[in-house]
């Protein structure tokens, strides 16, 4: 019996500790939550009983809070990396900040009158793209790109699109994707007072497949590793190589790209590529350094 007992207070305490080093106990995951605090203002400067302030609004969850009869709010979650603010009796007023324009101290947002952006998709024979997909995305989050996702939509069949309920001051690019075509991004532009942006016409290039072939420093091919185009964090193509070492990714540019393999113990020592004549890329580890 007192064996018995020694042997489960020992699994107990291998568990406790396991959980601890994992940062899974309570007292690690209340280090990782991040408080923001703050008050939302009216288009006159008045503070808002009643707003909606979410986070990370481009993901189907956010974390949703309400402003007091002060105005005041307390967000509290693991990681945000955009704050917008909305109220029902303001509508086509919103405000948005991005993660590293929060600071560390208290925060205002003030209610803006939205703004809309038009534009046009088509192919290098002034042909429309239908179905295309635009992304708007924020810049000022610390991710690897810098950007955050706001919200995406499909072009119309006349290549046409319409993005509403843009907050203004704020830094944006657009990201274009289409099946058969080189993922377009557009240059940042900054959103001002005008109530419409206008991009005439996006025009996109025509895109390759890419074979990548990782191989281990004694040439043997490596299977099942994950190579990502575009980088680790932003990917924009990915696919895991086959039992030869070969993966195809399709609709790339035919300049230089840039690869990201995720292998373990393995490590590249070039990220940026550039495709042969064949479409080809060949990508060579070496071990870690430990």
């Amino acid at each position: 019996m007192i064996r018995l007992v020694g042997t489960l207070l020992s699994v107990l305490c291998a568990v406790f500790l396991t959980l601890i080093l994992l940062g899974t106990s309570p007292a690690a995951e209340e280090t990782n939550i991040t408080e923001i605090k703050g008050r939302v203002l009216s288009p006159r400067g008045l503070p808002l009983s009643g707003a909606e302030v979410r986070e990370d609004i481009g993901r189907r969850e956010s974390l949703v809070v309400r402003t007091d009869k002060s105005g005041e709010f307390l967000w509290k979650g693991r990681y945000c990396s955009i704050l917008e603010a909305s109220h029902p009796d303001w509508p086509g007023y919103k405000a948005l900040i991005p993660r590293l324009l929060l600071g560390e101290d208290y925060v205002l947002l003030a209610l803006r009158k939205t703004l809309t952006v038009k534009g046009k998709v088509q192919n290098p024979d002034s042909k429309p793209i239908a179905g295309a997909k635009i992304t708007l995305e924020v810049y000022g989050v610390d991710s690897a790109s810098g950007f955050a996702r706001v919200k995406s939509l499909i072009a119309d069949a006349d290549g046409s699109f319409v993005i509403a309920d843009i907050v203004p001051e704020n830094r944006y690019r657009l990201v274009v994707y289409a099946k058969g075509f080189c993922r377009l991004v557009t240059d940042r532009f900054f959103a001002s007072k005008s109530e419409l942006r206008q991009f005439e016409y996006i025009v996109m290039s025509p895109g390759r497949a890419v074979t990548f072939t990782v191989l281990l420093p004694d040439g043997k091919p490596l299977p099942n590793v994950l190579v990502s185009v575009g980088g680790k964090d932003w990917p924009y193509g990915q696919g895991r190589t086959d039992s030869t070492g070969k993966v195809i990714i399709e609709d790339l540019t035919a300049e230089k790209v840039h690869a990201y393999v995720s292998a373990g113990e393995w490590r590249q020592k070039e990220y940026w590529y550039e495709p042969d004549q064949k479409g080809t890329v060949t990508i060579r580890l070496e071990r870690k350094a430990e």
